[in-house]
């Protein structure tokens, strides 16, 4: 009786064995299913998460996503449009990492052009830590740099990385997809100053345009009026953190933005200053801050703009 009992447990034994088997391999078979669907429809699961909110419309061909990034005192935008994207200015590395936490999140692992307006730490530094996690195709900076000191150590990393390195000056323009990024400044000889070299530029898409100003003055603004730049755009990327030193009366006359960005954090140089904010202000633009809206996010169409605050 014992033997026979003995007997019954071992074969009960080995058909929980079997069954357990069959169960894993039912398991294992279905996450595969489930993983193919997955990679079969990702375009349908990235239209669900951006109508979710947790990722940007950044696949639309017919839409250009211009993020604005809350990088605390410095400078960082991400342009994308029909899978193809472009980065102005990286933000500092002193602890705000809202360009790779963006990257991240909407799984861009490739950056086709980047541009530094200049070399200051806050436009630039956090470029070492995104080519960690995006391949920046194309580096461009502004031609008044070449051969100087200032950015050695990124510029290498980049080059290391594999990044093509290219200097630029006004009168170039640069097409990714149906975007046209148009540099406007330094118009000549080079400026006395790092900030007033800082390479302006204008990106446009569907009838709709953002002026980028890195950290130029009123020198340099005149400069732009005088030699008769494009600077009309709907989206102006606010100089120098919104410092007097910039944005002055006759320039915002003639740029006459609907929307004006102002990228700054906590500061000791009382940025922004009150009076460049109420001068756009009082020349019709919505004036939006990252300190106060986090991520800006705008969306350019043939059907018009819109834009929302996001403190992801």
């Amino acid at each position: 009786m014992a033997g026979a009992a003995k007997s019954r447990e071992t074969e009960s034994g080995a058909m929980r064995g079997k069954r357990g088997k069959r169960l894993a391999a039912v398991v294992i078979a279905a996450a595969l299913v489930a993983a193919s669907l997955v990679i079969t429809l990702c375009g349908a699961w990235d239209n669900i998460f951006y109508a979710l909110g947790y990722k940007e419309n950044i696949n639309d061909g017919n839409t250009l996503t211009a993020a604005f990034l809350n990088v605390g005192a410095a400078d960082c935008c991400v342009l994308s449009c029909g899978g193809k994207t472009a980065l102005i200015d990286a933000g500092d590395n002193l602890g705000k990492d809202s360009c790779v936490k963006y990257l991240r999140k909407n799984g861009i692992e490739k950056i086709d052009l980047a541009i530094l307006s200049h070399f200051d730490s806050d436009h630039c530094a956090e470029l070492e830590n995104i080519i960690k996690v995006s391949k920046i195709k194309r580096l461009v900076l502004c031609s008044a740099f070449k051969g100087s000191a200032d950015g050695e150590s990124i510029v290498s990393s980049a080059r290391a990385a594999g990044s093509d390195i290219e200097y630029k000056s006004a009168g170039e323009a640069l097409e990714l997809g149906k975007m046209t990024i148009t540099l406007l400044s330094p118009t000549g000889d080079e400026y006395g100053s790092d900030n007033d070299n800082s390479l302006v530029c204008k990106a446009c898409a569907f009838g709709k345009s953002i002026l980028f100003t890195g950290d130029a003055g009123e020198g340099v603004e005149r400069d732009l009026i005088a030699a008769g730049a494009d600077i009309d755009c709907d989206i102006l990327k606010v100089a120098h953190h919104g410092s007097k030193t910039g944005s002055g009366e006759e320039f915002i006359a003639s740029v006459s933005p609907k929307y004006a960005v102002v990228s700054v954090g906590e500061n000791n140089y009382g940025l922004p200053s009150n009076r460049v904010i109420k001068r756009l202000e009082s020349h019709g633009a919505l004036v939006l801050r990252t300190d106060k809206n986090g991520n800006i996010i705008f969306e350019l169409s043939d059907k018009g703009i819109s834009v929302r605050a996001d403190y992801g």
